[in-house]
């Protein structure tokens, strides 16, 4: 779903904290459920409807994970009866239903949430698409709210599925990371396209700076803009999930969230840099614009410069009266035209010592 940036409507205002109401786009379509209890061992997968009745359950076991991945968030009664079931906090689920939050992370008694966006790159209207994602954990039970129907977690469900990689030997907090990485993995073909089009549009500029380059500036600018206002906060949120005591993410675990982290830092970076090229490029717009501007008015200050005698000289022999010298000469108009033609000569000798052209 595409974001417009700045606007901010439907948010849940002068309802009491803790209440379930989805601010985002109105949809009429089922949520998708699909549940994943495993662990080192054993494999268990269903996929269920919200149209149909739902028994939430965890299973027991000293390794055992489940993990529910919801796939769109407009229907409250299914996030109400989720808290139910699990024990999640109203705070919790209040920011879930709203897709308009900021990236953060939370701390509540039974668990805790990590609010997202994943993102991707829309070739045909070459803009930046966002999607925001909560993924709720503590010890055996990890849950992922995608605010859309498409399944943003296919890599992580299939390491699940295969047994490859450590997702299997971990608990619920390394899920939970591995979720938060993958989504991570998504901003890369979202910056990286935007670096090119800066660079290519450069080097259109620099041959001829066209209202379609002006726009096209603009338009990147705000699709920059987009990109940091989601990727700085989960900085800042990773940090408070580094720093925290929660007793839900093992101490060795940390380490992976820790990488994460510096690889939202790096992504966070290249934005920034793409962020200064764009205002660079903006800069060499307004010169390359003022430059032709100047060239264009040097070169009608040098034809002005070089008709505006001969306008005169024209002018005076062009005055009807009886007693001008030279106007009965019968040589008279070539005597003109020759001393017309040595002062022009003489003005672009003297423009081109001035270096003019």
């Amino acid at each position: 779903m595409k974001k417009t940036i700045g606007k901010r409507k439907n948010r849940n205002l002068y309802s009491a904290p803790g209440t379930i109401t989805y601010t985002g786009t109105p949809k009429n379509h089922s949520v998708i459920i699909h549940h994943l209890n495993y662990d080192q061992d054993t494999f268990l997968e269903k996929d269920h409807d919200s149209k149909n009745k739902i028994s939430f359950e965890i299973n027991q076991g000293q390794d055992n994970v489940s993990w529910y991945d919801i796939r769109g968030i407009h229907d409250t009664d299914l996030l109400g009866a989720l808290g139910e079931a699990f024990k999640i906090h109203p705070l919790a689920l209040e920011k879930v239903a709203d897709p308009k939050q900021r990236p953060s992370f939370e701390e509540y008694d039974r668990g805790v949430l990590l609010i997202a966006k994943a993102m991707w790159w829309n070739e045909t209207s070459k803009s930046v698409n966002v999607e925001q994602v909560g993924i709720y954990f503590r010890e055996g039970l990890v849950i992922s709210f995608q605010e859309n129907e498409s399944d943003l977690f296919d890599a992580v469900r299939k390491r699940i599925k295969e047994g490859t990689g450590r997702v299997r030997k971990k608990g619920a907090d390394y899920l939970a990371f591995a979720l938060l990485d993958s989504l991570s993995d998504r901003y890369f073909p979202v910056v990286d396209p935007l670096e090119e089009t800066v660079t290519q549009m450069e080097e259109e500029l620099l041959k001829e700076p066209t209202q379609r380059i002006k726009e096209e500036i603009h338009r990147l600018r705000k699709q920059v803009y987009l990109i940091r206002r989601n990727t700085n906060p989960i900085k800042e949120a990773l940090n408070r999930l580094e720093q925290s005591e929660t007793e839900f993410i093992k101490e060795e675990n940390l380490v992976f969230f820790r990488s994460l982290r510096e690889q939202f830092t790096f992504i966070s970076e290249n934005v920034e840099s793409t962020k200064v090229m764009l205002e660079s490029l903006q800069e060499l717009f307004m010169s390359e614009v003022g430059m032709r501007m100047n060239t264009i008015m040097k070169i009608l200050t040098i034809i002005s410069a070089v008709f505006i005698p001969l306008t005169f000289l024209a002018g005076v022999y062009g005055m009807n009266f009886d007693t001008m010298p030279g106007t009965k000469h019968p040589q008279g108009f070539y005597i003109l035209m020759a001393v017309l033609l040595v002062i022009l000569l003489i003005q672009i000798w003297m423009l081109k010592k001035q270096k003019w052209f």
